[in-house]
């Protein structure tokens, strides 16, 4: 039996992100759902690398397995936020045969579904594996305009499932900043020891697959003046380490770096956020 070496250093399930907080969040102060449509992940990448095996590449079932549940994590992820309606687009073509097949057939019971209107779609979500520079990209179509929407995309680092459900979170933490403007909130600090923040409760929990011990970085978003022009700018404030993930929506983290400062903003009713450090 041929023994295969993963090119794939990590695969992704995405148990995924944020806007499934289960907090209301507006997208981009939108008041009426988006109708979003996930598709199938695209893996002829993937399979053309298991195709060459003799040119010395090699993938297994695992990673392939790993990689084909995308979708599904994506879709498990956006139901679980009211700013979006969700069209599962994976198993289009079967729903399509049977749509056909209840045309064309005669029924015992006679029951057949009512042959109506597609639901129609605001966006379209494509996730596909780029075997060049082994990582996983998801594209966010406009489908009023046909046009890019936005693009998020993460490499692939590390081995085993703390890897992958690592970088799931990092893929769809970029996906929700990039695309729907989704940021995870500092709520309110719990313990304080003398003017510094020791452990603060934010707004990230087992629906993201966080995981206590992942790295956290704290900013405030803020304003800087360029002529007639003001831009925004992502200012660190802290790090911070997760220490307890409390159920789908909460985990409280420990301050390690900048409690002093953390405390001043948020006692000043600064709004801050946090996110995900990739690894090198």
């Amino acid at each position: 039996m041929i023994q295969y070496k993963s090119l794939i250093s990590s695969s992704i399930y995405i148990f995924i992100f944020c806007f499934c907080f289960g907090i209301h969040f507006h997208t981009n102060g939108q008041s009426t759902p988006k109708r979003l449509g996930i598709y199938e992940i695209d893996l002829k990448d993937y399979t053309a690398k298991n195709n060459a095996v003799a040119a010395g590449f090699g993938l297994n079932t695992e990673d392939f397995n790993s990689l084909s549940s995308l979708s599904s994590q994506l879709i498990y992820a956006y139901s679980g936020n009211p700013d979006f309606v969700i069209i599962d687009k994976r198993n289009q073509k079967v729903i399509n045969e049977e749509l056909e097949r209840q045309k064309n057939e005669t029924f015992m019971d006679g029951y057949t579904i009512n042959q109506g209107k597609q639901e129609g779609m605001d966006y379209i979500m494509m996730p596909k594996y780029l075997a060049a520079t082994n990582s996983v990209s998801v594209i966010v179509y406009e489908v009023e305009g046909g046009t890019v929407f936005c693009k998020a995309e993460t490499d692939i680092k590390g081995k085993g499932a703390r890897a992958i459900n690592y970088y799931s979170s990092i893929l769809i933490q970029s996906l929700n900043d990039k695309c729907f403007g989704i940021q995870i909130p500092l709520v309110r600090i719990l313990k304080s020891k003398g003017d510094k923040a020791r452990e603060v409760l934010v707004a990230v929990g087992k629906n993201q697959n966080v995981r206590k011990g992942y790295k956290m970085e704290i900013f405030e978003t803020v304003e800087e003046k360029l002529g007639d022009k003001t831009l925004k700018r992502n200012e660190k404030v802290g790090m911070a380490e997760i220490l307890l993930v409390e159920d789908d929506n909460f985990s409280v983290v420990e301050i390690m770096e900048g409690g002093e400062e953390v405390s001043k903003r948020m006692n000043a009713g600064k709004q801050l956020n946090c996110k995900l450090i990739p690894k090198n």
